[in-house]
């Protein structure tokens, strides 16, 4: 049996999609260029300033002896936890590479929120490393930088990086190189956030992806 989550988003499966442009075989944009999704060159990621080195104790589970490791006091949690995975976790995917989860901090059994800096933890006291479920949410994907706006249904994941659902965005429907922001529900979203980040009731939520200065 598959774990708890399918993998990441998937806007090509649109049966039901509100405001198509077009029908299902359509091309995504009219004005991009014709290349394959996989070998669009990524955006550049804004990294934050190195600055002044802490020593964080991390634990990934309540029985084991913490590992302590130096990072910059700057450096939000989100933004520690894209530098650990890889080196210390592992990105937790299912049979198919679907992801089906990622990690948060928390600290005397609280979640710390992700915007949180790595300065602001307490430094005597160990931080828990704790996988997110990665589950999918029916929301409305709206693409403000597409010709013409792109707006559809599409179960989108919860627990995938922000950097990584505006890249598969971008190269699936063919848009132009450079900086897209993508928002929640209104809210611009860090490239290391994730959507469980900012918790929503909405029956509809709204992601959208589009240029920073609109």
């Amino acid at each position: 049996p598959e774990p708890r989550s399918s993998g990441g988003p998937q806007p090509e499966d649109r049966d039901g999609a509100a405001d198509r442009r077009a029908g299902p075989t359509a091309e995504p944009s009219t004005g991009a260029l014709a290349i394959d999704p996989l070998d669009r060159p990524p955006d550049p990621i804004a990294t934050p300033a190195r600055g002044e080195l802490v020593v964080v104790q991390l634990r990934t589970a309540a029985d084991r002896r913490p590992l302590r490791l130096r990072l910059p006091a700057s450096l939000t949690t989100a933004e520690a936890i894209a530098r650990l995975v890889g080196n210390v976790l592992p990105v937790r995917v299912d049979l198919r590479g679907g992801v089906t989860g990622w990690w948060r901090m928390s600290q005397d059994g609280e979640p710390v929120p992700a915007t949180t800096t790595i300065g602001a933890l307490a430094a005597d006291r160990p931080v828990d490393l704790r996988c997110v479920p990665n589950r999918l949410v029916p929301a409305e994907v709206r693409v403000a930088g597409d010709d013409p706006p792109a707006r559809f249904l599409a179960p989108v994941a919860t627990a995938v990086p922000a950097v990584s659902l505006a890249d598969h965005l971008a190269g699936w429907l063919r848009l132009p190189a450079g900086r897209w922001c993508l928002f929640w529900n209104g809210t611009e979203l860090g490239p290391h956030e994730i959507l469980a980040d900012h918790p929503s009731s909405d029956p509809r939520p709204v992601i959208e992806l589009r240029r920073p200065d609109r």
